[in-house]
């Protein structure tokens, strides 16, 4: 299976609430929307954020126009697991978390072979 996309400058709002499976997106914020760059079955790296202070990274699946699983949480205010985010808008955009990033870096420094 292909490893996840990080796609630049892409940012989106999304309405979605609680722990729900999905983000569906509802509109861009004046930057690339997710669906300029992927289709049906690509795995793609997002990082949601609300008003509250509620934050999530993670990697799903882009399973219809303009909707992401919320599949593989990476880190998250929440205890590293779903957020139940609250009612209201939240920004979606395509990031990779540090902690994915620290791991490449080692393996760059210090090889595992």
């Amino acid at each position: 299976m292909p490893a996840p996309l990080v796609l630049n400058r892409v940012r989106e709002f999304t309405l979605c609430e609680g722990v729900s499976e999905d983000i569906v997106l509802t509109s861009t914020v004046g930057k690339l929307r997710f669906s300029d760059f992927l289709t049906i079955g690509d795995r793609v790296f997002y990082y949601i954020d609300d008003a509250n202070g509620g934050w999530e990274s993670g990697w799903g699946i882009y399973i219809d126009v303009d909707t992401i699983t919320r599949d593989t949480i990476i880190s998250s205010s929440n205890m590293n697991l779903k957020v139940d985010f609250a009612a209201g808008s939240k920004i979606v955009t395509s990031a990779l978390d540090a902690k994915i990033l620290q791991l490449l870096f080692e393996c760059i420094v210090s090889p595992p072979w």
